[in-house]
């Protein structure tokens, strides 16, 4: 069963063995995982190379820090606290709390648990039981008629804890210090008549599917290790607490059930997984909702207008979609028919060779006629104000609203122009936020700030419509006349964000266009040695030149302190080595005639007759 896996799992191991089953089911269920189609990875430690379960590489995780997702960090019980600083975590009790390292877990409000076995849950109610195991039973079967050897599976009880006298002669120690490969084991264990334990393990149940039965010891000052009643209920029959022959017998006869038994759980764990994967994967995207939901993206979805639309200002949208693909058409179109604008009076312009626009319920024009038919609707009153936009870009929620009630109230504005958002690639939504009319700053990036803006329908006939012959910078040429002829006061600017753009739409470019345009502009604005340099970044640097005979005009108000008034004209001329300037001063009708007399000495010094006072 295949799965839809959005955030991926880190999970902590220690080295993989096949002498640890705790060890080996960490690993594998990070195989598991990839398996099903996730992603999933080991931390910190070597891994099985014929198991999907890789070891995580800087570039694996630097590529799922970069995506600003939530992911899944696995912990298993010997672990403290939150190592990896996860968003989300999952402790994996492979035994109770403590029992192993004699540490605290320091487990979050909102960490998921999952036990390996019941019995580690201790009196948890609801509990998510996860019951993985990957053992080969072909080195583990009752097929050895002579059981000649007594065991002692000793892994964290220390040896001097141990009565020996009270075991049979020439037991044969199982130690973990000294741990078999599992086919040799599983070859010694089919000689086992019994198994002696003073603490619960992987190894007692292989020996019960090797036909040994299993007695369980106490050690004393070791008690939490033992095999207990929960114990035996988890596991099944292959237990007694008496090496009596009788209970021995006992125990062998049942020892078929244990391997059924395990075929059952092998079956369940399937289910077992499904709801780990579908309870963490829950959790991830919760915490990926409220992180949204706090973000400048989350807000700007659950934006509302703040009152109620009254103007009747009448929009025209047009929907640039040449070269666009189906998805980003019908995405621009979406977010203006949630806002209830009509699609059908939305303009498509696009080419013949362009994606099939049959199936939108939009009006389309082609490519080489949409700017004469602008101009006739534009004749023909049919809308009040004119947006253009690429396909693949959004109208924010509300945006429609909240510009036809401020286009209604735009005065004399010819052209408004509002703050973007940009979707990156990972999906996170950042604010553009736009100053208010900068003219060096907007030529120097015309493609960012003199792009998708609101033209009055009166002003964008008066001054000719778009060039049809400029593919992509019509606007900014356009914005270029207006400033020509009607100065920086007929483009306004409002302060909330209306569309949502692609990054890659957004940095778009046509630096010949641009080029073309801007220096027409430096042309009628009498530069013509100015200089045009295309930055790294796409902006524009303009070198003026400045003029060698022009003559500069300073203001000069002169106010009615004489003493203060000698001083500054002295700091102008020293300061200033433009040698082409006069000084203008404005005397008021009142002044004193002290500062009538030093006015006059000002106009008749060598300074001022140089600066022309």
């Amino acid at each position: 069963m295949m799965f839809t896996a959005q955030y991926p799992y880190l999970i902590a191991a220690p080295d993989y063995r096949e002498s640890s089953l705790g060890i080996q089911v960490l690993h594998r269920l990070c195989h598991l995982i990839n398996e099903r189609g996730g992603s999933a990875w080991m931390v910190g430690c070597t891994v099985n190379e014929e198991w999907n379960a890789p070891a995580l590489k800087e570039e694996a995780y630097s590529q799922i820090m970069s995506t600003g997702k939530p992911w899944i960090a696995v912990y298993p019980e010997v672990t403290t606290g939150n190592p990896f600083s996860a968003p989300v975590v999952v402790r994996y009790m492979l035994n109770r709390e403590g029992v192993i390292m004699g540490n605290s877990l320091e487990a979050g409000p909102e960490d998921l648990f999952f036990w390996y076995r019941p019995e580690f849950a201790d009196k948890e109610p609801n509990l998510n039981i996860l019951g993985i195991e990957s053992y080969d039973l072909s080195f583990f079967e009752d097929d050895n008629p002579v059981k000649d050897m007594d065991f002692l599976y000793l892994n964290r009880i220390p040896v001097s804890a141990i009565d020996f006298g009270s075991l049979p002669e020439n037991i044969t120690v199982l130690s973990m210090q000294n741990p078999l490969p599992l086919n040799e084991l599983g070859a010694l264990l089919k000689r086992g008549r019994v198994l002696y334990t003073y603490e619960s393990g992987g190894t007692c149940l292989l020996a019960n599917l090797c036909g040994c039965p299993v007695v369980a010891l106490r050690a004393p000052g070791y008690e939490n290790y033992a095999v207990n009643e929960q114990t035996l209920k988890d596991i099944g029959a292959g237990y007694s607490y008496s090496d009596s022959p009788q209970a021995l017998a006992e125990v062998r006869a049942n020892l078929p059930s244990v391997r059924e038994l395990m075929l059952v759980k092998r079956r369940l764990s399937e289910t077992q997984l499904d709801n780990f994967l579908a309870l963490t994967q829950a959790k991830a995207q919760q915490q990926h909702d409220e992180q949204f939901g706090a973000s400048f993206g989350g807000w700007l979805t659950q934006r509302t207008l703040p009152q109620a639309v009254t103007a009747q200002t009448v929009l025209l949208h047009v929907i640039l979609c040449q070269g666009a693909q189906a998805s980003a058409i019908s995405t621009s179109l979406s977010s203006l028919a949630q806002q209830g604008v009509d699609t059908h009076t939305v303009l498509l312009v696009a080419s013949e060779s362009d994606v099939d626009l049959s199936a939108f319920n939009a009006c389309v024009v082609g490519a080489n006629e949409w700017v004469a038919c602008l101009t006739q609707l534009a004749e023909a009153r049919a809308f009040d104000w004119l947006h253009c936009i690429d396909a693949g870009i959004e109208y924010a929620p509300a945006s429609v609203g909240l510009m036809r009630q401020m286009l209604a109230e735009a005065g004399e504005c010819q052209a408004i122009y509002t703050d973007e958002a940009i979707r990156h690639e990972n999906g996170e939504v950042t604010p553009v936020r736009k100053p208010d009319f900068n003219l060096d700053l907007f030529l120097s990036s015309p493609h960012r700030y003199l792009r998708r803006v609101w033209f009055r329908r009166e002003g964008w006939l008066a001054a000719g419509g778009f060039n049809p012959d400029l593919r992509h910078a019509f606007e900014p040429e356009l914005l270029v006349h207006y400033l020509l002829e009607w100065g920086t006061g007929s483009i306004g600017h409002i302060a909330d964000v209306m569309t949502i753009a692609p990054a890659a739409l957004f940095d778009r470019h046509s630096p010949e266009e641009e080029q073309q345009i801007l220096g027409a502009y430096l042309q009628r604005r009498g530069y013509p040695d100015a200089q045009l340099e295309r930055q790294n970044n796409a902006s524009w640097r303009l070198t003026y030149h400045r003029p060698e005979n022009e003559t500069v005009s300073i203001l000069l108000d002169a106010g009615d302190d004489p003493a203060l008034l000698v001083r500054c004209v002295e700091s102008l001329m020293n300061n200033t080595d433009w040698p082409h300037k006069e000084v203008l001063l404005a005397v008021s009708e009142n002044a004193s005639e002290p500062m009538r007399d030093v006015i006059r000495q000002i106009q008749g010094g060598d300074a001022a007759e140089g600066a022309g006072v």
